[in-house]
């Protein structure tokens, strides 16, 4: 797998309880608990995972961000990666 492929990588736990199934990513949780509370209902509000493996989870590379500014700034960042090229 490469490492651009290792992207795309999810951590997340299923939980089942009388037919209804919720599911949790890791990321979000761990932040959650233990850095700062934010409304968990509020998908516009994404955990940014800055670590390398991504399941390697240090709390301190984890960043709370708004969907919309974490899509713009990954936009910048891969024209910058096709510029230098």
């Amino acid at each position: 797998m490469g490492k651009a492929e290792s992207k795309n990588h999810y951590l997340y736990i299923r939980l089942n309880r009388k037919e209804k199934r919720t599911l949790f990513m890791i990321p979000r949780l761990l932040y959650y608990c233990f850095v700062e509370q934010f409304d968990m209902n509020d998908r516009t509000l994404v955990i940014d995972n800055q670590n390398d493996p991504m399941w390697e989870i240090d709390v301190s590379k984890l960043s709370l961000r708004s969907f919309s500014l974490l899509v713009n700034q990954k936009k910048i960042d891969c024209k910058r990666l096709t510029k230098n090229k």
